[in-house]
């Protein structure tokens, strides 16, 4: 999975591989493991397009998934003495302003 990410973030199959293995040296053991990642890495670019990328709390992330948690943090309550209030959002946002940028 660590693999998977950072060749989602740019690095090759190699060097993710790499970066993997110095941390720990029995992971991605098998050729099919290697060979997925490397289909993976070839692959990655059809499957994103540009403008399916955007920032979100200074992450690059898929739009879908940036719109997921800007939801999820939209509906979040805590509960504070005993009573239910609603997350607060950062200076300049509100709930109908998305909090990634395009």
């Amino acid at each position: 999975m660590l693999a998977v990410y950072l060749i989602s973030q740019g690095e090759t199959a190699a060097a993710a591989i790499a970066k993997v293995r110095s941390v720990e040296s029995a992971a991605i053991e098998t050729t099919q493991q290697i060979k997925f990642l490397e289909q993976f890495a070839d692959n990655l670019p059809a499957f994103v397009a540009d403008d399916d990328i955007v920032t979100y709390n200074g992450i690059s992330m898929r739009r879908d998934y940036a719109e997921s948690l800007q939801e999820a943090q939209r509906n979040a309550f805590y509960r504070v003495n005993d009573q239910v209030v609603p997350r607060n959002l950062p200076d300049g946002y509100s709930r109908e302003r998305p909090l990634f940028l395009l």
